[in-house]
């Protein structure tokens, strides 16, 4: 997967942009940009892989993508074809000016925007609040655009989040990722087989022990640990289809021993499948109220 430079599009008439995914998949490429993206997921699961994280994202989760750093969410297929199923606000740090940015009220928003140079996703119980600032500032017009936007800022700023990744470097320079590119394409293709540290390595001409440092500087884990989270990832998948066993989500993803793939799936996810299982359908339900609601 080759890290791509995305040019925002930009108008005369907006200080921001938004990107509402209406009845499409995701911006399917690893790319960068150097604005800052808020994105909610409206009703879509799939990957999200943020500079050194890989992990699943549901329906009502909301990210926070910082300048520069190489990300792409990559949907399950479940998208809505004349839905709302993602919606991001991309903007300069400095979009509402260096002026403004120097105010002494601005301090702690001038620290949250210094946080955003890593991938941030806020925690479940300001989601919602959130998620409902982001649909106001994306459907309002003129000045109450920067005003709902403001109050978003707000919001963000006070609210509690988890930083993904907080140690990953910004990979962005293409001429320095084809080898990653070659990895990650053959981990995505490949990762229901066997795949061996050997294997990886001479895909990218070099010694094993080269190729781990090399992984291991770019993404700050090595390639087991990325290969054990994409598999988890796809197990996750699996196991939202109730017809689905445990055994057989751990072959499906690469796993041919049942208490290994247990005990990975526990390390990565700090639940066993079974209770991943209870959360995911007690999370589909408390959406499913909210929604005959709403």
């Amino acid at each position: 997967m080759r890290i791509s430079s995305f040019n925002v599009p930009k108008t005369n008439s907006e200080s921001f942009w938004v990107d509402d995914y209406k009845g499409r998949t995701f911006f399917s490429k690893l790319h960068v940009h150097p604005e800052i993206q808020i994105t909610l997921i409206k009703k879509a699961t799939g990957d999200v892989l943020s500079g050194g994280h890989y992990g699943r994202f549901y329906t009502g989760e909301v990210y926070v993508i910082g300048s520069n750093i190489p990300h792409v969410f990559r949907s399950d297929g479940d998208v809505e074809p004349t839905g709302e199923n993602a919606l991001s606000i991309i903007f300069k740090p400095d979009f509402l000016g260096e002026h403004f940015l120097a105010l002494p009220e601005c301090e702690v928003l001038r620290e949250w925007l210094g946080n955003t140079q890593h991938c941030m996703k806020i925690k479940p119980a300001d989601s919602i609040e959130i998620s409902a600032a982001i649909e106001r500032a994306a459907e309002s017009w003129g000045f109450d655009k920067i005003l709902h936007f403001t109050k978003l800022l707000h919001l963000c700023v006070n609210t509690a989040y988890t930083v993904l990744a907080p140690n990953a470097k910004k990979v962005y320079n293409e001429s320095e990722t084809k080898t990653l590119d070659k990895i990650l394409q053959f981990t995505f293709s490949n990762f229901k087989e066997e795949v061996t540290i050997d294997k990886v390595a001479d895909l990218a001409c070099m010694s094993p022990a080269s190729f781990c440092r090399y992984f291991k500087s770019k993404t700050q884990k090595t390639y087991i640990q990325f290969l054990n989270e994409v598999r988890i990832a796809n197990a996750c998948k699996l196991l939202m289809d109730r017809d689905v066993t445990i055994a057989e989500s751990a072959h499906q993803s690469g796993y041919n021993n049942l208490t290994y793939f247990n005990r990975k799936f526990k390390y990565v996810m700090n639940l066993t499948p079974s209770s991943y299982i209870k959360v995911i359908e007690k999370r589909v339900c408390e959406h499913n109220n909210r929604t005959d609601h709403a």
